[in-house]
């Protein structure tokens, strides 16, 4: 799977390190990152692909949001991914 807006993905390097984040844009070798916590929908953080890994888990639910131009709330993006990730760590 490549790297698509909705993607969840952690960072590998910096002070966010570690950290899970959703991915909300995707432009050539760079991808905008939020959380909804440190990280708002409103100012995401740039990085290079090359500085996150990429998991399997992948939010449809922010995808379509993404493609439908409607703008999520921070508490929607931390909602959603706590609930991927907790899922995710469950199986």
């Amino acid at each position: 799977m490549d790297i698509q807006e909705g993607c969840i993905v952690i960072s590998k390097n910096g002070r966010d390190k570690s950290k899970y984040f959703v991915v909300v844009k995707v432009e050539d070798n760079l991808i905008y990152l939020c959380d909804g916590a440190i990280r708002k929908f409103e100012l995401p953080k740039k990085k290079k692909i090359k500085h996150v890994q990429l998991t399997n888990m992948f939010s449809e639910y922010i995808n379509v949001a993404i493609k439908e131009k409607r703008v999520l709330t921070n508490k929607e993006v931390q909602k959603e991914i706590a609930r991927i990730v907790s899922k995710e760590e469950v199986v």
